[in-house]
């Protein structure tokens, strides 16, 4: 027992000198990492972060040459960040440390630092291979990070050419581990910047103003378009940085938006949708048209959250809609101008003749004849006073309903086309439901959606060269619905046709532009009605119109 008892005191001397020196390891580890902290803190640098650690392990070290690598903890394609100091500078190059993940397997063995003359025995790998290739490189420091390779440092001869320690090496370890932590957040944050940034020029660049504002309705967010968009109808009355953190009813001020702020809101509340159309903006004779159209994005389970508004000018496209209206209409009193021009050069021609075998007669001393003439001309006069009065007024814009009868509106208009030469050729059958019960119509509007019908059902017949061309128009009542339709023994047309009659500039006469029919397809939308084609080619065609009761 006595000999035994100097053995546990040297053991027990030992071990204290072995945890002294590794509580001095770790403090130096501690005091450089706190070191790199406050460097960073002053300059948040990570290719500077790279030099200090560099610097930091050549000061601590007696290192004249050293680099790191690190590569990115969270990118499937190896993005790397890379520095050098010494005979490693722009020697050792970024790509030699794309580790794939079986490389990566070899070097999680060994997960504290070690002489590089270690790699010689592992040369299978490819990693290690290019580190051995580098020359000069004495010690290699894994930068391991949840179980995962995230860089290395490499270290060339000490100063004095002394060889490292096992204690120096373990040192070099306990700041490894120390730092590698600061290295891997750093360079998510970097690559997390990277991204916001992207997608702040993405943003900008988006052609519609995107404005965000945050729980209590602040503006914490612009871009550029938005910017313009606010600067274009407020004038200079803010710049960016002035108008962030105003709220929503100062940024979309009264003055220049009206009502956009409160309609916003209700629309936040509002279930059925989240886009404002037709949005005005602006005063005097500048003013804007904008769809609106307001999200809200939640952040917590309270429903709190930030409100992001997108605002899509649409001036010019209304300004373009309404020329193509304008055209529409012009176009449609050119084709009635021609029509009525025609018609009315055929009266003329009657009243001329007429005139001039009265004058004959006169001349004759034939009175009996005269009267007979007279009574013609006055005949061909009262023709053309009933053709004029069935006109309709093309430059009225606005719907007047009022109570009508369809059968009345259908019996006017035929009674005026009935001298027209190109019906009288035809066979135009009626069947009238009576009593027809009041609608609320525009009587001219549906004298000219029946003159286009009649007149395309003209032409119809005659593309298709019907030696007995024939044309039937009914009325009746169905439940709720007063339905009148027009049938034609003419031409026919395919599915592709008559599904998009009404719907856009189509026609297929040669010299037809195809306005007609978009206008009437505005005339039964005016009146709430619904159309069916039911046509084949060569076996006519029906359009059938209803008419809700009101």
């Amino acid at each position: 027992m006595p000999k035994s008892q100097p053995e546990i005191s040297n053991i027990s001397s030992s071990t204290a000198a072995v945890d002294e020196r590794h509580l001095e390891k770790q403090v130096l580890a501690l005091d450089a990492l706190s070191e790199l902290t406050r460097q960073f803190a002053s300059k948040p640098d990570f290719e500077e972060l790279l030099n200090i650690i560099l610097y930091t392990f050549s000061g601590q070290f007696g290192v004249g040459s050293c680099f790191i690598s690190v590569r990115s903890p969270n990118s499937k394609k190896e993005k790397q960040a890379f520095s050098s100091i010494g005979k490693f500078k722009d020697k050792v190059s970024l790509e030699l440390f794309g580790t794939p993940e079986n490389d990566s397997e070899f070097f999680l063995k060994r997960t504290n630092a070690y002489r590089a003359e270690e790699l010689e025995h592992n040369v299978s790998s490819p990693l290690a291979k290019s580190i051995l290739e580098i020359g000069s490189l004495k010690v290699i420091v894994p930068l391991i990070h949840d179980g995962r390779l995230t860089g290395l440092i490499g270290l060339g001869d000490k100063l004095n050419i002394a060889p490292y320690s096992d204690s120096e090496l373990e040192l070099m370890t306990s700041i490894a581990n120390a730092i590698t932590p600061l290295l891997v957040n750093t360079f998510l944050f970097k690559e997390i910047a990277g991204l916001s940034n992207w997608y702040h020029e993405i943003i900008n660049n988006v052609k519609q103003g995107v404005l965000v504002f945050d729980e209590n309705r602040n503006l914490t967010g612009i871009n550029q378009a938005g910017m313009e968009i606010l600067t274009k109808i407020k004038g200079s009355e803010f710049d960016k940085n002035s108008i962030l953190n105003r709220n929503l009813a100062s940024v979309f001020s009264e003055r220049y938006f009206q009502s956009w702020a409160s309609r916003i809101m209700d629309l936040l509340s509002n279930a059925e949708g989240d886009i404002i159309e037709n949005a005005i903006a602006g005063s005097g004779e500048s003013k804007q048209i904008f769809n609106v159209r307001a999200t809200l994005i939640e952040r917590d389970e309270n429903g709190q959250g930030d409100l992001v508004i997108t605002l899509d000018e649409t001036t010019e496209q209304k300004q373009n809609e309404q020329r193509m209206f304008d055209l529409e209409r012009l176009a449609d009193k050119g084709m009635m101008a021609a029509s009525i021009s025609h018609e009315l050069n055929n009266f003329l021609g009657l009243i001329l003749a007429g005139v001039e075998l009265t004058q004959a007669s006169i001349e004759r001393n034939r009175n009996d004849n005269a009267q007979a003439s007279l009574e013609k001309v006055k005949s061909s006069i009262s023709m053309m006073i009933r053709y004029t009065a069935g006109l309709m007024d093309y430059s009225r814009l606005d719907t007047n309903m009022q109570k009508a009868d369809l059968n009345e509106i259908i019996e006017d208009v035929l009674s005026f086309i009935a001298v027209q030469r190109r019906f009288k050729s035809l066979s135009i059958i009626t069947k009238f439901e009576r009593p027809m019960p009041q609608l609320m119509l525009d009587s001219d509007q549906m004298a000219q959606l029946l003159l286009n019908l009649l007149n395309n059902a003209s032409d119809a017949i005659s593309d298709a060269k019907q030696k007995s061309g024939k044309i039937e128009i009914t009325t009746s009542v169905r439940d709720n619905t007063v339905v009148f339709s027009i049938t034609d023994n003419g031409i026919g047309m395919t599915p592709e046709i008559s599904e998009n009659l009404f719907k856009k500039q189509l026609t297929t006469k040669p010299t037809g532009h195809g306005f007609g029919l978009v206008t009437c397809g505005k005339i039964i939308s005016n009146h709430a009605g619904i159309v069916d084609i039911i046509s084949k080619p060569g076996a006519g065609t029906t359009f059938e119109i209803r008419f809700p009761r009101k």
